[in-house]
């Protein structure tokens, strides 16, 4: 059955995305009023109904636009070219990574996305997909010698996510109310490094 979404303009569609993920950024997902995300984008309700059954339908199209944008701009290595100098290259993956999303207008409004509801539908599946990437390059620093391997590979993959979260959401808020004080790149490979590191 074809999804009422590939008809849809693209550029009513961007606006859509655009009006929704503004109101569920500064709302959160139970707070956020779709008749509000209706009357900014100029749709009518009964267009809207006919696109979505329910507010979790209309979050995941958001992610999933917004992570697809964000995305095309960014640089990501395959997991083995960590191998030689694997601290030196993390520092510079995430110095790149920073300076890239920084410069991307949707990162920070995805971000705050990220941030406004516990995951679930397509922000669950970013999350795992970030998740297995880490695990991997985690694999090749043990493998490189560079990580402990005296901790388990799921312990160690939980720590750096919770600290890669932590710090991620905090520079988000920061961002967000307009401050630049953000953790340098340098503190979140060292919290990572005393975590990991032999």
């Amino acid at each position: 059955m074809p999804n009422p979404l590939d008809r849809l303009d693209p550029e009513r569609r961007a606006t859509l995305v655009r009006a929704a993920a503004d109101e569920f950024a500064s709302a959160g997902l139970e707070g956020a009023s779709l008749n509000r995300i209706i009357r900014a984008c100029g749709m009518s309700k009964s267009s809207f109904y006919h696109l979505f059954e329910s507010k979790q339908d209309l979050v995941d199209l958001v992610i999933g636009d917004l992570t697809e944008q964000v995305r095309a701009g960014l640089d990501v290595p395959a997991p083995d070219s960590f191998a030689e100098n694997f601290w030196e290259g993390v520092e510079g993956f995430l110095a790149r990574l920073e300076r890239d999303l920084v410069a991307h207008p949707d990162a920070l409004l995805l971000g705050r996305l990220f941030y406004a509801a516990p995951p679930q539908g397509a922000q669950a599946g970013v999350v795992a997909e970030i998740s297995g990437w880490v695990a991997r390059v985690l694999q090749v620093g043990r493998e490189a010698g560079a990580v402990r391997a005296d901790l388990p590979p799921e312990l160690q993959l939980h720590l750096v996510m919770a600290v890669l979260r932590a710090m991620d959401e905090w520079a988000v808020r920061a961002l967000a109310h307009g401050s630049s004080a953000t953790p340098r790149v340098s503190l979140v490979v060292d919290a990572c490094r005393r975590l990991l590191a032999l």
